[in-house]
């Protein structure tokens, strides 16, 4: 990617982030992932190098398919 990452993409993984993190039953790791989430977000929203920032927007790509591929393992395998 030339250039820094818009807003508006940067925005669209953060809402897919957050809705895979909703995907945990327990309110643990649901807290954490968004919390650690909204931390990395605004470490990627903050940097200034266009480079890092397109290497920090792929890192929470890959975070975003496997909080999805977690919070479905961990549905099949929730308590009752």
């Amino acid at each position: 990617m030339s250039g820094s990452i818009s807003s508006v993409l940067i925005d669209e993984l953060q809402k897919k982030v957050v809705a895979n993190a909703k995907l945990f039953a327990d309110k643990n790791f649901r807290a954490y992932f968004l919390r650690i989430g909204k931390m990395d977000f605004d470490a990627l929203r903050g940097e200034k190098d266009p480079v890092k920032q397109a290497e920090l927007y792929r890192e929470q790509e890959g975070v975003a398919e496997m909080l999805k591929r977690q919070g479905m393992i961990n549905a099949m395998y929730a308590s009752e």
